[in-house]
This record gives structure tokens, sequence and C-alpha cells, in this order.
């Protein structure tokens, strides 16, 4: 009897393999290509260490209406090509810490949010800033054409940001809104 992976890695459409991991399938992708390495979650897992994308790397996690948790001050740094997809419904990353400032991505290359939840949570009543997506360097570029962000603090003293941009360009489509060098909350709560 066939079980399926917790992830399978696609070059070109075609499998190249199953993993246990997002991590082992984000070493196996390839780099240097046009074409992106698509990561897609067909089981309910947890990122369980951080995870960096290499500027070498152009990446698409498909959350596959599957739930993506972790635990982890920064979730993932991006210093390539990362897209966030979701090709069913209700697929979600959800990162929740307490002991610092958290970001779920840092970004510092292209970030593309397709489709999918991503989370951010605080769980503590402390004063410790969430932030879903920071982009602060001049190379950052987000663009965002589906998907919802969330951000939330179990203190009312601290600040929340789905979007942190003190960059250089954000794009947010269906309303083709693009907001440069500000500080930009989207979906503060």
């Amino acid at each position: 009897t066939y079980a399926p992976p917790v992830v399978a890695l696609f070059e070109d459409d075609i499998v190249i393999g199953e993993y246990d991991t997002i991590a082992e399938a984000y070493a196996a992708a390839r780099t240097e290509n046009v074409n992106p390495s698509i990561i897609k979650v067909y089981k309910d897992t947890t990122l369980s260490s951080a995870l960096t994308i290499d500027s070498s790397k152009n990446i698409v996690l498909d959350l596959n209406g599957r739930l993506v948790t972790s635990e982890l001050a920064t979730a993932i740094t991006n210093n390539g090509t990362l897209e966030f997809r979701d090709s069913k419904v209700g697929g979600t990353f959800r990162n929740t810490y307490g002991a610092s400032y958290m970001y779920v991505v840092y970004n510092n290359k292209n970030l593309t949010i397709s489709g999918g939840n991503i989370e951010g949570i605080n769980i503590y009543a402390n004063a410790f800033r969430v932030y879903v997506v920071y982009n602060t360097t001049a190379n950052g570029n987000i663009n965002m054409t589906g998907g919802k962000l969330y951000a939330s603090n179990a203190s009312t003293s601290a600040n929340t940001y789905g979007i942190y941009n003190y960059s250089f360009r954000i794009s947010l489509r269906n309303g083709a809104t693009s907001i440069y060098r500000s500080i930009f909350r989207l979906c503060y709560r």
C-alpha cells in the first residue's frame, strides 16, 4: 500500500524525490535555475529548524491544503526567490514563538505570496513584536497576489505586523497597490 510522503520535490513538473522534511527536500533542490523547484506538502508537518533560502535557489513552497508549524525566532530567511502557494484550500504556515521578536519570513530578496495562510503568533503576554513578513534590505521585493497574512500577540502592548516594509518595494495585486520605503501593516490584529 502506497503511503504519500510528507513532502515531494518537483523539478519541471517531474517528481525528483519524496522526503520526510521540508529541509531535506530543500537541500535536494537544484540551484541556478530559472524554473522553480516546487516543494509540495502532502502531510501536516513541523519545520524544526530555521530554513534559509540561498541566493542561488528558486523555491515554491506549496502548502497543498496542509498545516506546517514551527516554533522559531525566525522560521524562514529568504536570500533567493521564494513563493508561498496553496494548490488546495486551507494551507497554513504557522509560526508560534514568544521568547524574543518573531519573524515568520525575513525577506532579503524576492518573495511572492500567491496562496495560503501565513501566520505569526506570540502566545505569551509580553512586549515582543511579531513580524509575519519582515522586508528590510535594499534588494527585498514582495509580490502578493493571493493568500492571507495573520499576526497576533497575546499582549496588547506589543506591535504586530503582517508586512513590515522598510525596503524597496511591495506590490499588492487585485488593487495594484505599491508601497515604497515605508512601514506598512497588513492584516494588523
